[in-house]
């Protein structure tokens, strides 16, 4: 185990590289990801209407909103705004993976999460949206659950930041509730690198089913608006 634990070490801060190489590459391309889709729409909504443009309820990308929200505050140039906001992304998933590796020591899921966003580069490398940031959130939420099972906290102060960051999770796109059940699903099954015990664990899932029911009624009442 011991050993185990010291090549899990050593290769997640290879990962932690890895995400500084994404980071470069945002730098090298930032036109190509601002002015694609989505995102050139949002960075524009921030800065003519001076809000964070938080779209249906996706909470969790103030994160990235923020950046250009504050540049424009501080009247940078367009082009530092937009580089910013370009790299944000980045930023924030090399500051997620740190805390895993040097904070909560969850060396495999700092791995998992490096290999998604490098998997996910063959595919639209560009496209910066909720669906990446709300992975992040994610591995977060497993992170710091996982941690402070580990440290014997009571569960009812571990609920606090579990409700906040599955809250984050699932809100960011509805999408990212379909790899956290598959992951809290195969860590209760796996049992061996999941702290809690039967009756914890069913109010952590309990409260999950809170927070994705609460997801389904406000996207079924905006569905109603809407309509």
């Amino acid at each position: 185990m011991y050993i185990e634990n010291i090549v899990l070490k050593k290769t997640s801060k290879i990962a932690l590289a890895a995400h500084g190489v994404l980071l470069v590459g945002a730098l090298i391309f930032y036109k190509e990801r601002v002015f694609f889709s989505d995102a050139a729409y949002i960075v524009c909504d921030i800065i003519n209407h001076n809000i964070l443009s938080i779209q249906c309820r996706r909470y969790g990308s103030f994160i990235t909103h923020s950046v250009p929200y504050i540049c424009q505050k501080l009247h940078l140039p367009l082009k530092l705004i937009i580089i910013g906001y370009a790299i944000s992304f980045s930023v924030f998933y090399i500051a997620v993976t740190a805390l895993l590796i040097f904070i909560y020591k969850q060396y495999r899921l700092s791995i998992l999460m490096a290999l998604y966003y490098f998997l996910i580069v063959s595919e639209s490398y560009y496209w910066i949206s909720e669906i990446p940031q709300g992975i992040a959130w994610m591995f977060m939420l497993f992170g710091v659950i996982i941690y402070l099972g580990y440290k014997e906290i009571n569960i009812l102060i571990i609920s606090i930041p579990f409700l906040l960051l599955s809250f984050l999770t699932i809100f960011t796109h509805f999408v990212i509730l379909m790899p956290t059940l598959f992951l809290w699903v195969y860590y209760i099954i796996e049992k061996k690198n999941w702290p809690f015990s039967k009756s914890n664990t069913i109010i952590l899932s309990s409260l999950l089913v809170v927070v994705v029911a609460a997801k389904f009624g406000f996207a079924y009442n905006g569905s109603l608006e809407s309509g």
